[in-house]
C-alpha cells in the first residue's frame, strides 16, 4: 500500500472512531440531562441559581426552580437532585409577592463591591417568570433587600 492509499484509509478510519465517539458523548449526554429532571418543565415562577466557590466536581451550583403548579425542582451540581411540592398556601403568597414587587425598585441600587464567589462565597440569581416578561437579579449586580417580602419568602421556602 503506497503512502497516499495508506493516508486515504488511516483518515477513514479516524473519521469513523471520532464520529464514534461524538455519538456516544451526545448519547450519555442526553441521557444524563434525562435523569436530572424526570418531567418536562410545566412552567416556571421563579428560578434561584446560587454558583461560585470550588467543590469536587468544579464551580459549585445549585438551581431551585418553582413551577406555577407548586412543583419546586432542585438540582445540584454534585448530583443531588429532589422534586417536592409547595402547598397552595405558599404557592399563592409567592404568586402574589410576585405580582406585587416593583422590579424597578428592586434593581435601584447597584452592587459595586468583589462578587462572593470571586472568594469562594456564592453569587446569587433570582429569575422571576412573569408572563412574557423576565426579570433577573443577581446579587452581583444589584445589591438585593432581603428584607422584603418576597425575598423573605423565597429564602423560607428555599430552608424548608
Amino acid at each position: 500500500m503506497d503512502s497516499k492509499t495508506r493516508l486515504v484509509v488511516f483518515g477513514i478510519i479516524g473519521g469513523f472512531v471520532i464520529l464514534l465517539i461524538f455519538s456516544l458523548l451526545s448519547y450519555f449526554g442526553a441521557r444524563e440531562q434525562e435523569s436530572i429532571v424526570p418531567f418536562e418543565y410545566d412552567d416556571p415562577l421563579v428560578n434561584l441559581r446560587a454558583e461560585g466557590g470550588l467543590c469536587e466536581y468544579g464551580t459549585c451550583w445549585a438551581n431551585q426552580t418553582v413551577q406555577r403548579n407548586g412543583v419546586v425542582l432542585v438540582n445540584v451540581g454534585d448530583g443531588t437532585n429532589d422534586v417536592r411540592r409547595l402547598s397552595n398556601e405558599d404557592l399563592n403568597e409567592l404568586s402574589n409577592l410576585i405580582k406585587g414587587t416593583d422590579f424597578r425598585a428592586v434593581k435601584s441600587k447597584r452592587f459595586f463591591g468583589v462578587c462572593p464567589s470571586a472568594y469562594d462565597g456564592f453569587e446569587y440569581i433570582y429569575t422571576f417568570f412573569l408572563g412574557e416578561k423576565i426579570e433577573i437579579i443577581s446579587s452581583c449586580e444589584f445589591e438585593i433587600d432581603y428584607n422584603l417580602p418576597l425575598f423573605k419568602k423565597i429564602n423560607e421556602l428555599i430552608n424548608q
